[in-house]
């Protein structure tokens, strides 16, 4: 049933996968051009995000951990929601893609409406974020407004990045943002070591905010920018 949607949504690139890999003769695609691009996403943008734990482990104090820890476990799902609704971009760009059109949908649009969804959702749950805690911890943690509002941004950030990544997702653009994520790893780090010790739980946030907008948002909107522009074909 997946793949009947998945061919109806994206056709003809199903359909003519099927037939080529049948016909003799018919070089297709090489699967790794698109495959380390992605494992490399996937192995570096949760160590990235995870680092960030370690780090207030070690120089910061309990209390800027636990807070930290509870803090995410209230805004993380939002990101997980953002990007599963982010999933229904890829049919739509890679059809647009495979069959030489300009996307019916805009990838800048898109951003900017992720966004709006991501900022109203955070401060959502910004303001549920007392009443959760007491919950959660029994009112042992409170939930300070510096934390809050760097989840706010850093939410509202990565929903407004994830239509470009969802648009560049042949192999030039996997490859392209597969370096970018390798570029913001020691970035993330740097600034999470630098600011940790100076404003505690925050700091991470602070760190991942910048590391994200720098190495993945602005790359991949330039790029996106570029390809609608017709400056650059993909391949």
């Amino acid at each position: 049933m997946v793949l009947i949607i998945a061919a109806r949504k994206i056709r003809p690139a199903v359909g003519r996968a099927m037939r080529e890999a049948v016909t003799p003769g018919v070089r297709g695609a090489r699967v790794f051009d698109t495959a380390w691009p992605q494992l490399v996403m996937m192995v570096a943008l949760p160590l990235a995000m995870a680092s960030d734990r370690l780090v207030l482990s070690h120089l910061s104090t309990l209390q800027a951990l636990t807070e930290y820890s509870l803090a995410a476990q209230m805004f993380m799902p939002l990101y997980g929601a953002v990007a599963a609704a982010g999933m229904s971009l890829w049919p739509v760009f890679a059809r647009a893609r495979q069959t030489g059109q300009r996307s019916p949908v805009s990838p800048f649009a898109m951003s900017a409406a992720f966004a709006g969804f991501g900022l109203v959702a955070a401060s959502v749950m910004m303001l549920l974020s007392g009443w959760l805690a007491e919950i959660a911890s029994g009112g042992v943690i409170s939930l300070g407004w510096p934390i809050l509002v760097m989840f706010v941004i850093y939410v509202t950030v990565q929903a407004a990045k994830y239509p470009f990544g969802a648009f560049l997702t042949d192999a030039k653009g996997l490859r392209f943002q597969a370096y970018c994520v390798l570029l913001l790893l020691p970035i993330n780090l740097g600034l999470t070591l630098l600011l940790t010790p100076l404003l505690g739980a925050p700091g991470p946030l602070i760190g991942s905010v910048i590391g994200v907008v720098l190495c993945q948002m602005i790359p991949n909107a330039i790029m996106v920018r570029r390809r609608l522009k017709g400056t650059e074909a993909p391949r």
